[in-house]
């Protein structure tokens, strides 16, 4: 029973960890961010965290992995379970499930600044078990989708990224940011997908 609790309390912690990292990752960032700040965040010790992870850099993909697991999670619903919508539809829905998710937790700068920093510094073996891309995920949504594409997959990964990358402007934007991006990825999504 005592090592049933030890499991608990380590999900438990490691889920705490990532909730840290989060909220780190859409604030001071992954740069900035320090164990013992992370472990006080999560309410854990030192010697707790490096029970659960080697490094920061590992606990931020892994705070990574759960967050994409999630948006493309979401996704692959809207794909999945609303046979009812056109697929042009279906798949601009899904995308903005993507979109949501990531503004939500207030990533795009994270996503954009330090992922590339975040996947140097980690072991390659560990971001082999632990990381997949966006293009993979994206490459699965298209085949789980059974869209045919009128580009490369990888044009239409760009294109995804640029439509998340136009999330940091939403204040720039103001009142017609929500109306404006629904056009751009109606417009994507037409231009991506054969007919």
């Amino acid at each position: 029973m005592s090592a049933e609790l030890t499991q608990r309390e380590r999900e438990r912690d490691s889920g705490r960890l990532m909730d840290a990292a989060l909220r780190m990752a859409s604030t001071t960032g992954m740069r900035h961010a320090t164990v013992d700040a992370l472990a006080r965040d999560a309410g854990i010790s030192k010697a707790a965290f490096y029970r659960l992870f080697e490094s920061k850099e590992q606990l931020f993909l892994r705070m990574l992995e759960r967050v994409h697991n999630e948006m493309y999670g979401r996704a692959e619903r809207v794909l999945t379970q609303r046979p009812d919508v056109p697929l042009r539809a279906r798949v601009a829905l899904a995308v903005r499930e993507v979109l949501d998710a990531l503004e939500r937790y207030g990533l795009s700068a994270f996503m954009r600044n330090e992922v590339p920093l975040l996947l140097s510094r980690v072991p390659e073996a560990w971001r082999r078990e632990h990381y997949v891309s966006d293009e993979e995920h994206i490459r699965r949504l298209v085949n789980l989708s059974g869209a045919s594409l009128a580009t490369s997959r990888e044009t239409a990964c760009a294109v995804i990224r640029l439509l998340a990358m136009n999330l940091i402007f939403r204040q720039d934007v103001g009142e017609r940011f929500d109306e404006a991006l629904n056009l751009l990825l109606d417009g994507a999504c037409e231009k991506l997908l054969k007919a």
